[in-house]
């Protein structure tokens, strides 16, 4: 999965999210959904990853954050 898919998918159902400023770093990203605590970290596309550009990523780890 994309990084603008999963956006996009959140923002089409209302689920507010923001940048992860934690694990957000270098070519990294993170997005964190409120109020459920979900955070999904996205690195750049590897050798083989078939994207339509370098610049998208590709969702790397899904967790959910404890309560």
């Amino acid at each position: 999965m994309l990084r603008e898919e999963l956006i996009a998918g959140l923002d089409a159902v209302g689920c507010r999210h923001d940048v992860n400023g934690l694990l957000t770093f270098g070519e990294q990203s993170s997005v964190l959904t409120r109020p459920a605590g979900v955070c999904a970290v996205f690195f750049p596309p590897r050798r083989g990853d078939h994207v339509s550009g370098p610049e998208q990523h590709c969702l790397g780890v899904l967790h959910k954050r404890d309560a």
